[in-house]
């Protein structure tokens, strides 16, 4: 059995269109890796100051499909901070994605670093405080990466198979 996109304008519209977007979120991915990667490293030269954990909490989220619901829970964390006499909030631990985890007692431990009302050293944006993180380093970014991959695969599969069935349209 082989898949084509030949048999009809509408697939190759459709399957064109399809390839487009698939190919945009793919470097839409990849920007996004690349920027938090220079960022973290970016960081490695931000001044610190001593801030504080104002609060911590496990958000859970569900997602519905064929196989089930599938539940994931993602540890939050607020921290305030002040530079050159102006208050700040920030959210983020650190770069690339939000850590994800399939237990809420897996979110809580990770947690653990970072109790309520402890002080914290926040590294901030020289050019733009408001701009902070809690550590200086960046998630794991593979799921990214391959993610980007099968988004670019599939969009340069789809594109392949609209191009071989406009050729064959016009070239019997």
């Amino acid at each position: 059995m082989s898949f084509s996109l030949s048999g009809s304008l509408a697939g190759m519209i459709c399957g064109g269109l399809a390839g487009f977007v698939f190919f945009f979120l793919s470097i839409l991915l990849f920007v996004n890796i690349i920027r938090d990667k220079q960022k973290a490293q970016a960081s490695l030269s931000w001044p610190s100051v001593e801030g504080k954990i104002m609060e911590q909490r496990v958000s859970r989220s569900e997602v519905h499909d064929e196989d089930g619901v599938h539940i994931s829970y993602t540890p939050e964390v607020v921290f305030e901070y002040t530079v050159e006499g102006l208050s700040f909030q920030g959210q983020r631990i650190a770069f690339g994605s939000e850590p994800s985890f399939s237990s809420h007692r897996k979110a809580e431990a990770f947690l653990a670093a970072y109790p309520k009302d402890r002080a914290i050293m926040v590294y901030y944006n020289p050019e733009d405080p408001s701009d902070a993180v809690l550590s200086q380093t960046m998630r794991s970014f593979i799921g990214g990466i391959i993610g980007g991959l099968v988004l670019l695969a599939t969009s340069l599969f789809l594109m392949f198979q609209v191009a071989k069935g406009l050729i064959n349209a016009f070239f019997p």
